[in-house]
């Protein structure tokens, strides 16, 4: 399962710097039965999208957790970040 932009509480996108741009991605997913397996992210021409995928609980290996916070270098050539198969943009170039 992909986590989207809707069911995600305290979500945040905190920019730090200007050159390069750096972004600080934190929340929390709203489906009490799932954790953050893993968080991807690919480049198709000046978009970056980001997906963070999830697993139930139950398969989940001890100390997961479905809170997240990821760090990304956002490339030179990139104008926005989106997130999720639903592409909610987060994050857009000045």
């Amino acid at each position: 399962m992909i986590l989207e932009e809707k069911h995600i509480q305290f979500f945040k996108v905190e920019p730090i710097g200007k050159f390069p741009v750096e972004l600080n991605i934190t929340g929390l997913t709203l489906h009490s039965a799932y954790v953050v397996r893993k968080i991807e992210t690919s480049q198709a021409d000046d978009v970056l999208m980001l997906k963070i995928y999830l697993q139930f609980v139950a398969f989940a290996p001890a100390g997961s957790s479905g809170s997240f916070a990821y760090h990304l270098a956002v490339p030179e050539a990139v104008r926005k970040v989106v997130l999720g198969e639903e592409q909610a943009v987060i994050w857009m170039r000045d």
